[in-house]
């Protein structure tokens, strides 16, 4: 009875035995399972981390690209990359910028120019933003070398002397350098207020002698009277999405504030004339005759004929 009691008692011993190794073999499978998926959740962390840093950031996107995120159609000239600017500086910039009559201007603020040079960055931008035709500028706030820049187009080009615009540069420098750049912004959007408000070149062909030969005329034709008759040069690219010249001239003379406007397709040698006196389409006609006849030099032959006709309209 005795050895069958301790025959018992071992059997029982040797089950628990058993019982207890298995569960030691059970918790070292899963502790080694957690851990392999431990380091596989580690291993994809750190694979997802490398790809997002190496992705490349707004910031490093070249200048085209980047100026396709301002929506100027809607507003916003002042592109900030730095985040710096509060959002009532921005809406302040953005007014300033938008009410210059035929001048096209924007801001960009970047510590990356992406490879270009500032002059090429700036021109870049420009053009993605408005077109390598339009009258205006782009001021570049450099943080990447120090070198800012105001980048000038069409009928800017020609009329802003360099000496001014490095002038106003240079006053502002210490606040771009310290990142004050609301202030410094405002006063480089001024530039904006120093082209005249008469002649308008979105075709790009004036050279500076024919810009201030057509000013001239615009002084003399305006002398006997305070209301604004100004000229819009453009191509027929530009105006022929709205299907009629007429229609298009209406539009930029009430976006111009101008009591008169003599728009000229300088490709088609075609005009319509705009304005709330009595005429108006007679005008229309009569300059059209001038386009088509003139000898020589038919787009200065209908300015000068314009300005003629705007004599007797005062």
């Amino acid at each position: 009875m005795g050895k069958m009691i301790a025959s018992l008692l071992a059997l029982a011993g040797l089950c628990m035995c058993l019982t207890a190794c298995s569960k030691e073999q059970t918790e070292s499978t899963a502790e080694t399972s957690a851990s392999s998926a431990e380091s596989s959740t580690q291993q994809q962390e750190s694979a997802a981390a490398t790809e997002k840093t190496t992705q490349p950031q707004g910031e490093a996107l070249p200048a085209a690209e980047r100026a396709a995120g301002l929506a100027v159609d809607k507003g916003e000239y002042v592109s900030d990359e730095t985040g710096t600017l509060t959002k009532d500086e921005c809406k302040a910039l953005n007014e300033i910028a938008g009410s210059f009559s035929g001048v096209s201007c924007a801001a960009v603020i970047t510590g990356n120019l992406c490879g270009a040079s500032p002059d090429g960055f700036a021109a870049e931008y420009f053009n993605a933003l408005f077109g390598p035709e339009s009258t205006g500028f782009l001021i570049l706030v450099n943080n990447e070398t120090g070198e800012d820049r105001v980048y000038t187009s069409g009928a800017c080009s020609l009329y802003l002397a360099q000496e001014t615009i490095d002038l106003t540069l240079a006053k502002v420098t210490p606040q771009l350098v310290t990142g004050d750049y609301a202030p410094a912004l405002e006063q480089l959007f001024q530039i904006g207020a120093m082209m005249p408000d008469t002649i308008y070149d979105h075709s790009g062909i004036l050279s500076r002698e024919q810009y201030d030969n057509f000013l001239a005329l615009a002084e003399d034709g305006m002398r006997k009277t305070d209301k604004q008759y100004s000229v819009l040069l453009v191509d027929t690219r530009t105006w022929q999405t709205e299907n009629s010249m007429q229609i298009y001239a209406d539009a930029q003379r009430e976006e111009l504030g101008a009591d008169g406007l003599l728009v000229i397709d300088v490709d088609g040698k075609i005009c319509a004339v705009s304005g709330d006196f009595a005429g108006a389409a007679t005008m229309t006609a009569e300059l059209n005759a001038v386009l088509q006849d003139a000898p020589s030099l038919p787009i200065t032959a209908a300015v000068t004929e314009y300005y003629d006709q705007v004599k007797d309209l005062s």
